[in-house]
Parts: structure tokens; sequence; C-alpha cells
């Protein structure tokens, strides 16, 4: 992976895929969910480790990819991989 080749290029070779124990499995381009409507927040990370720092968050809400996925209520935790089509 070339992280800094892929973002010039605008993520336009990664997709996100969502399946499992969902209604309504997703595939769709990476490019696509950046251009999707964005959520922003600001949020304390305390670390474990016993260092903490604030981070200023954008980017589509998982809130919104799971009401579009729909997961079955049995559903207890979630695995998000971005893949490349490289």
């Amino acid at each position: 992976m070339d992280y800094a080749t892929d973002a010039k290029n605008q993520w336009t070779q990664w997709h996100l895929e969502v399946s499992g124990l969902v209604t309504d499995r997703l595939v769709s381009r990476w490019r696509a969910q950046i251009d999707a409507r964005r959520g922003q927040q600001i949020t304390r990370h305390d670390c474990v480790e016993g260092w903490s720092v604030i981070g200023k968050w954008k980017g589509v809400r998982l809130e919104e990819i799971m009401n579009k996925v729909q997961p079955a209520a049995a559903v207890q935790y979630v695995v998000i991989r971005l893949h490349g089509y490289g």
C-alpha cells in the first residue's frame, strides 16, 4: 500500500464492504463514502497507557452506515475493513 499515492488519487481504488449478519449488504467505493453527508465531532480520547488527546474527527457517521445495512439484533461487534482494488 502506498497511502500517499492513494490519497493523491483521492482513494478511487478503495472500497468499503459491510456484510455478515445484515439485512442489506453494502459494497461501495470509499470515495462515495467520503463524498457522502459527513458529520464532525470533537472527542477527548483517554488511553489506558496514561496519555490523552482531544481530536477533531470528521467523516461518515458509523450510525448512518449501520442504519443503511440494518444489522441483526444479535450483532454485538462490528469489524470495519477497507480494501484496495489493486
